[in-house]
């Protein structure tokens, strides 16, 4: 049986069919590890497999490498370690690299969170050094197809959050948010190729520059940086789509609550669109200006 059929089984609404690709699954990883994180990586690369059975795969690779229970995580990491060679390891990140470009969304944007969780093991042990420099050549080089910028910017946000969120020590990712900034504005700046691939890279530009919002601490200190950020916030309040437009304001939201001492140079242009969104604007939008104002007046 292939392993696509097992991941569809896995998938399947046949409880018996079910449990046995999951036992299956279970004898593949605990057999030969390093085997069975290589085979999950090329699932989900290939593009003629089923985009339901790539996102499962995908999936896997993630709770093979990450919990939310932190002595389960340091065991899975333990596991990572000592269990994938280093030839496996490399064809691993190779398979996942290549999936941010996928025209299939199930897949690029599941390979662009499991790149995260993977970095967060990688980066603090200075191993797979060259990603920061790939994942920003990804979104500023204006050949990347439209795809690869939007998965790329998935990767970006989440490997921030990621690093905020479990107080990592990845001084490679920090020297770089200068950089990490400066290719989610590209992002939220794009307007290349049509129209429709301008909105989905924005949406994830913003959403990345909300998941960074307290990853880029030292750059929100200094003023001219603060102000590029904002500036660019603000034209995404008003942007044409509105999922962009509730998510420039959840950003709002976020920069209130975590950086509030420095709004006051802000806020005629914030309490401008805020006000526009509250009359105007769709309510998920609204509800987002509003909660910026609540959230002013809780700090």
């Amino acid at each position: 049986m292939s392993v696509t059929q097992i991941l569809q089984n896995a998938l399947s609404g046949d409880p018996n069919l079910q449990q046995a690709a999951e036992e299956q699954l279970r004898a593949a990883s605990e057999s030969n590890f390093s085997m069975y994180m290589v085979t999950m990586s090329d699932e989900l690369r290939q593009e003629d497999r089923p985009p339901h059975t790539r996102r499962l795969a995908g999936i896997l690779l993630k709770n093979s490498i990450d919990s939310k229970d932190r002595r389960t995580k340091a065991q899975f990491t333990d596991r990572w370690i000592s269990m994938v060679d280093e030839q496996a390891n490399e064809q691993i990140k190779k398979n996942l690299l290549e999936t941010l470009s996928s025209p299939v969304r199930e897949a690029n944007s599941t390979a662009a969170m499991v790149i995260a969780k993977m970095a967060s093991i990688e980066l603090p042990m200075n191993r797979w050094a060259p990603l920061i420099e790939i994942l920003l050549h990804n979104v500023t080089n204006k050949e990347s197809p439209p795809p690869l910028v939007e998965s790329t910017l998935d990767a970006l946000g989440y490997m921030c959050e990621e690093a905020v969120e479990d107080e990592l020590d990845i001084s490679v990712l920090g020297s770089r948010s200068s950089q990490i900034l400066s290719a989610v504005v590209t992002g939220m700046q794009y307007q290349a190729g049509s129209p429709e691939s301008s909105v989905v890279i924005r949406r994830s530009a913003v959403a990345a520059l909300l998941n960074a919002l307290e990853f880029v601490r030292a750059n929100f200190a200094v003023e001219n940086e603060r102000t590029y950020i904002m500036q660019n916030v603000c034209a995404l309040a008003s942007d044409s789509d509105v999922v962009v437009r509730k998510s420039a304001f959840e950003c709002l939201v976020k920069i209130a609550e975590v950086y509030y001492d420095c709004l006051d140079m802000y806020m005629n242009v914030i309490y401008q669109l805020t006000i526009q969104a509250i009359k105007q604007d769709e309510e998920v939008v609204a509800l987002q200006a509003i909660e910026f104002w609540s959230t002013i007046a809780e700090e």
